[in-house]
């Protein structure tokens, strides 16, 4: 059994597992970056704090400007005051200045969000001169984001997941659906339903349930078919008989002719059943039990001395080779093929003429052939002789015997044992059947 819808859970699972960690880290920092960042209107009252600032600074108003700035910070509950630093290089200076005068952050300088509230710088037009804010706390950045932090390791996660079962599920469920569609239809009765072509042939465990099922299906809808078909043809053969029976009643014959009669109508129709019943008994379990040992040489000539008896105006020749030890067979099974085939092959050879039974080691086995000086059957219909009920319409009518169930029994008795039967006809004339049985 394959395993590729586990490694294809495994698979998509682990891809899921890095694709949500990416994303989660990625999202988390695009978010962090941008809730660390100064809302603009803060920014924009910022800068009107540093204009108003050096707006007074520039008056020569210091009074005014130290009465201004206490007020702000009264009011901001922080610290905000005006300080000038001027840079003093020691070394040579270099081709391409850089400013350092700074002891804060700008204003458009994102903030980190997990230390204390920062020192703002907003410069004034001199370059040297700036507003020093401590950040107030109704404007500090990234208040939300602990709450979307938290956020960010349930919703993403849940979603994925919800994302990705429904996948699975749809992956799964679609085969399983038509299954369970096959299902109801055989059993309202569509024997022929399959599922395997429809779920598209995958290569997982859901492709071999389908072939499973379809095993399945040929075998039981094939079962059922072969019921009815012997039901039907078996109700059909017993009105022969039925009809002989009622013909008799009505006619006026002695007691003991009536008696006759019935009897022979009786064991016609008894034979008929127990040949269905039978048949329909090797349909459902095909393989024999197969655990006696059997001598193929003394089983051929016991037959063989009883079918001279009941046709002592036909010839019975054997000719077995060396070397036909005992196989493993089922004694009773193999027994019934052989007598049927060779009555058959008796009851369908004029008076006078001959029927050759020949048996000799071949092939890890034994091959049995027994031909007979018949007329033969059609080509067309060679395979048509072992259906159950089967006759042709002229060599082989009703009047050969029987109800056209021997050849179809012992074909499936020969296969119960693992071997097999074939007919053929003759270059010279006859039918061959040709078995083929397995050795020990």
């Amino acid at each position: 059994m394959s395993r590729r819808l586990y490694w294809k859970l495994c698979l998509s699972f682990g891809l899921a597992a890095v694709l949500l960690v990416s994303l989660v880290g990625m999202a988390g920092d695009w978010i962090e970056r941008q809730m660390s960042l100064l809302d603009p209107a803060d920014q924009q009252e910022m800068r009107q704090w540093a204009d108003k600032a050096e707006a007074l600074g520039r008056a020569g108003d210091r009074l005014a400007l130290e009465r201004w700035l206490q007020a702000l910070q009264q009011q901001e509950n922080t610290l905000i005051t005006v300080v000038r630093v001027e840079e003093s290089w020691l070394t040579p200076s270099l081709e391409t200045p850089f400013t350092l005068n700074r002891i804060g952050r700008g204003l458009d300088w994102p903030m980190h969000l997990h230390h204390d509230t920062p020192i703002i710088q907003i410069p004034f037009t001199d370059g040297i001169t700036s507003l020093a804010v401590r950040l107030p706390a109704r404007m500090l950045p990234g208040r939300w984001w602990p709450y979307t932090h938290r956020l960010l390791q349930v919703v993403p996660p849940v979603l994925l997941m919800l994302l990705l079962c429904a996948l699975f599920y749809r992956h799964l469920m679609r085969p399983l659906r038509q299954l369970q569609q096959a299902t109801r239809r055989f059993d309202a009765g569509d024997y022929d339903v399959r599922v395997y072509n429809p779920t598209g042939r995958r290569p997982d465990e859901l492709a071999e349930l389908a072939q499973t099922f379809d095993r399945m299906a040929d075998h039981i809808g094939g079962l059922i078919r072969t019921q009815r078909h012997l039901i039907r043809d078996l109700s059909h053969e017993l009105r022969t008989p039925l009809t002989r029976l009622e013909l008799a009643l009505d006619d006026d014959m002695t007691a003991d002719r009536l008696r006759e009669r019935g009897r022979k109508e009786a064991q016609a129709m008894r034979q008929l059943v127990e040949d269905t019943l039978l048949l329909a008994a090797l349909e459902h379990t095909p393989q024999l039990e197969v655990t006696q040992m059997v001598d193929l040489s003394l089983l051929l000539e016991v037959i063989a001395e009883d079918a001279r008896y009941e046709y002592p105006d036909r010839q019975l020749s054997l000719s077995l080779a060396d070397g036909l030890e005992q196989l493993i067979a089922n004694e009773r099974a193999l027994s019934q093929a052989l007598e049927n085939i060779i009555r058959n092959a008796l009851s369908h050879t004029p008076p006078g003429y001959a029927v050759q039974v020949t048996a000799q080691p071949q092939d890890a086995g034994y091959r049995v052939w027994i031909q007979d000086q018949g007329p033969g059957v059609p080509e067309a219909q060679l395979r048509n002789i072992f259906l159950p009920f089967f006759r042709l319409d002229r060599a082989r009518n009703r009047a050969g015997g029987g109800a056209g169930l021997g050849l179809a029994l012992a074909q499936r008795q020969i296969q119960g044992l693992g071997g097999e039967l074939v007919a053929q006809n003759h270059p010279a004339g006859g039918l061959v059947m040709q078995l083929w049985l397995p050795g020990s």
